[in-house]
């Protein structure tokens, strides 16, 4: 499911959505299912994978704000954990080692 054209120019987010909802995919054929998980309706969803100039200009502004966000620790790698993930905040690339556990000498 590769979808990447080159590394500088980033898939448009109706690719993005047509991509999660092909056959062989968790959310084939369940496109509420799809729009639930992300905290929208069925009909948004359709807007977006029939492509709206609209939504993707959001996702291009979106993909450059989030880097951006990340370097001065607005946006850690727990805000784009599944809710309910109980990972902790170190594990996923926050920047941040978790601390060493002291071990037998």
């Amino acid at each position: 499911m590769a979808l990447c054209k080159t590394i500088s120019q980033p898939p448009q987010l109706c690719e993005i959505v047509t991509e999660l909802l092909k056959e062989g995919t968790p959310y084939y054929e369940d496109q509420e299912k799809f729009a639930q998980e992300l905290g929208t309706d069925s009909p948004t969803i359709s807007k977006i994978k029939y492509y709206k100039p609209e939504w993707e200009q959001h996702f291009r502004l979106f993909m450059k704000l989030v880097p951006i966000a990340i370097r001065y620790g607005i946006l850690g790698a727990h805000h784009f954990l599944p809710e309910g993930d109980d990972e902790s905040e170190g594990s996923m690339g926050s920047g941040k080692t978790p601390k060493a556990k002291a071990g037998r000498r």
